[in-house]
């Protein structure tokens, strides 16, 4: 190393080359890891709480964003709607008729919110100014009740938030054709659980397995499960009716391995979406 300043090496906890991601590299009481194999541990919900990271004050990044949003609130104008998606640098709302309006981010609002790489996410519940061209302009984003995030996979410390609002995480398997994974299964649930979101399991393809062992283990834990065959619309699925009674009205996130069904059942709860 030259005889020139070099950051992070200096001070009592030297840290050679990692001046500026010293906390990604840095375990606190905030950052666990593993989770998913330690189901089993009952002070984990204890640690994990309703954060799953902190920032450098040692606030939760839902906590620092409902701050703030409550803060702008406050300030908003404009009529309320709910992000549903972005395009490109647009983000696309669904104002209360259940029409879409293509909005731009008001650049105040940008800089309030900070901490994370999106800022706004599908779910997020926003107030927008109308323009003549049947655009807007996004003035506000209210707090969120939760919200499923990841870490960067080059830098821990920046967090991708993708959902929130979420009313239920539906674990979606298969039977067979992929075979039944409990641990996929479980690593879900534990996700759902530690952010504070309801779950249920949708055991698909039920007519290439006995699915009552499974659903007898995830019932006997309070986890609302379902046996479809979404792939198969004669004769009349049960499971699939009641699970679209259990889903109706609530915003929902679907998780599963490629091949389980999702999109069969998708279109086999609500027909004509795909």
């Amino acid at each position: 190393m030259s005889g020139g300043k070099y950051k992070g090496v200096k001070g009592h906890n030297q840290r050679q080359g990692l001046g500026r991601l010293r906390r990604a590299n840095t375990t606190d009481p905030a950052r666990i890891s593993g989770f998913e194999r330690r189901d089993e541990e009952d002070e984990l919900y204890d640690q994990l709480g309703s954060r799953s990271s902190a920032t450098h004050g040692g606030e939760s990044l839902l906590a620092r964003f409902n701050r703030l949003a409550g803060v702008i609130q406050q300030e908003a104008t404009g009529e309320p709607a709910e992000i549903s998606g972005f395009s490109g640098t647009i983000t696309v709302v669904r104002d209360r008729a259940g029409i879409e309006i293509p909005c731009s981010v008001r650049q105040g609002l940008k800089k309030r919110i900070k901490g994370v790489k999106n800022p706004l996410c599908v779910g997020d519940a926003v107030t927008y100014e109308a323009a003549a061209d049947g655009t807007g302009v996004i003035t506000s984003v209210g707090p969120r009740r939760n919200q499923l995030e990841r870490a960067d996979s080059h830098n821990r410390s920046l967090i991708h938030v993708f959902a929130a609002n979420i009313d239920v995480l539906m674990v979606v398997s298969s039977l067979r054709d992929p075979e039944l994974k409990y641990g996929l299964i479980d690593r879900y649930l534990l996700i759902a659980a530690a952010n504070r979101i309801p779950a249920c399991l949708v055991l698909n393809k039920c007519d290439l397995g006995d699915p009552s062992a499974a659903l007898a283990l995830y019932q006997g834990l309070g986890i609302a499960c379902f046996a479809t065959r979404a792939a198969q619309a004669d004769p009349p699925d049960a499971g699939i009716a009641s699970l679209r009674e259990h889903l109706r009205g609530k915003a929902c996130v679907i998780a599963g391995q490629s091949g389980v069904g999702k999109s069969s059942l998708v279109n086999a709860l609500f027909p004509g979406t795909g």
